[in-house]
This record gives C-alpha cells, sequence and structure tokens, in this order.
C-alpha cells in the first residue's frame, strides 16, 4: 500500500494593509512577512514598518493554504516540488 504524502499545515495568515497596499500577513520562519495580492515576492515587516501595517482580521484555511503556495514559489511549484512517496 502506497502512503499518502501529508501537506503541512498552513501558516495563520491574516488580511492586512501595508502602506496602502492590500494583502496578507503571515509569519515565516521567524520573520512577519506581507504579501501583496497577486504576488510571490513578500515583503519582511521590520519594526519600523510597523506604523505603516493595519491588520485586518484571519483568513480562512484556503486562503491561508494560499499565502502557504505563493510563499514556496506558486501551485507549480509545490506541485513539481513534492516527493514521491514509492514503496
Amino acid at each position: 500500500m502506497a502512503t499518502v504524502a501529508q501537506t503541512p499545515t498552513p501558516c495563520k495568515a491574516f488580511y492586512a494593509h501595508f502602506h496602502d497596499e492590500a494583502g496578507y500577513l503571515t509569519k515565516f520562519d521567524g520573520d512577519l512577512l506581507f504579501l501583496a495580492h497577486g504576488s510571490t515576492t513578500p515583503h519582511v515587516i521590520e519594526p519600523a514598518d510597523v506604523c505603516w501595517l493595519a491588520v485586518l482580521g484571519e483568513v480562512g484555511t484556503a486562503v491561508a493554504q494560499f499565502v502557504s503556495d505563493q510563499l514556496a514559489g506558486g501551485a507549480a511549484a509545490v506541485a513539481c516540488g513534492r516527493e514521491e512517496g514509492r514503496q
């Protein structure tokens, strides 16, 4: 019987605005990141940047998974980077 690949639990993500740009806020590898809508390049939030940040509320599981996929390079990069489970 083949084993099914386990997907990691998506990180928590929040709707946010940063410098009047809408997107998502999440924590990844100890860094606070802002990911603008339609972008795959996150912006690291430094302590001096907090005054330009408005956190609106937590997103659902599907959006949190989308944010995790975008941080990993997009859905295609995640799908092509999975290891096959063979026995």
